[in-house]
């Protein structure tokens, strides 16, 4: 169990939310915006379905719940970390219940507003 995590700003956080806000500033700051050149975007739009099927549209543009996050972290596999951040999955199984709304509102952010970092 992860019990406390120093930000970049050399502070030890011992809590919940603030070993959870660092690790988000990490890994804002570890993963930039991908650059993208127009044929690429020209092949991303010719690639899948045309015309999405009635009931997609809506479908796709509801938030994740709570209940598809917690399916999602229950289904992975422990003891694996993923990448080289080092934060494995019993991270997130541990500390659902302190992290779940933040968690959410992370994810929704990124799936709604389709990006990550403020600007």
């Amino acid at each position: 169990m992860i019990t406390s995590v120093i930000d970049q700003d050399g502070v030890t956080q011992t809590t919940n939310r603030g070993i959870l806000h660092t690790f988000v500033d990490f890994l804002q700051s570890k993963y930039d915006p991908i650059q993208m050149d127009d044929e690429f975007v020209n092949r991303m739009e010719k690639a899948g379905h045309r015309i999405l099927p009635p009931g997609w549209t809506d479908f796709l543009d509801t938030p994740i719940t709570e209940e598809e996050l917690k399916a999602a972290v229950n289904n992975g596999t422990c003891n694996k970390a993923p990448e080289r951040d080092g934060i494995c999955l019993d991270f997130f199984k541990v500390n659902w219940d302190s992290i779940r709304d933040d968690m959410q509102a992370i994810f929704n952010r990124i799936f709604l507003d389709g990006r990550i970092m403020e600007q």
